[in-house]
């Protein structure tokens, strides 16, 4: 869904304060829909090459982009995460989802990004998608 120009701006504000291992950590959860288990740590940290921990996530909290919610952290609004995306841009969704292709051990999620990293044709990235659509019936 695209994001109004109202609400980027908002989210641009919010993000363009954080540092940058605190916005790699946003971008990757929001290209592993939503989630903050430890793989999109590990992508975050493979993305930013430095540090990403629990304090990424209280300073995204404090921008008001995430929220705790008893034991698990959610988006402060549903549209935070298609904000952070959009204002990624291609080249760095690239590397993100190549991050988590890496962080992943489930073959089906790693094929998914493997082929969200790329725009070119690639016969392995193929190869895997079709594994996957085989071990899920949709073939």
């Amino acid at each position: 869904v695209p994001v109004t120009t109202r609400l980027t701006s908002l989210f641009s504000e919010r993000l363009e304060g954080l540092a940058p291992p605190t916005r790699d950590l946003l971008l990757v959860a929001a290209l592993d829909g939503g989630s903050f288990e430890p793989e999109v740590f590990e992508a975050a940290r493979t993305l930013s090459r430095a540090p990403v921990d629990a304090g990424a996530v209280d300073e995204a909290v404090a921008a008001r982009l995430l929220r705790r919610e008893r034991l698990r952290v959610r988006c402060h609004h549903p549209l935070v995460p298609a904000a952070v995306r959009e204002m990624a841009g291609a080249q760095r969704r690239h590397a993100a989802h190549a991050a988590l292709a890496d962080a992943h051990t489930d073959p089906d999620r790693v094929a998914w990004h493997r082929a969200a990293a790329t725009d070119d044709p690639d016969d392995e990235v193929v190869q895997s998608l079709i594994a996957a659509a085989d071990r899920s019936g949709c073939s």
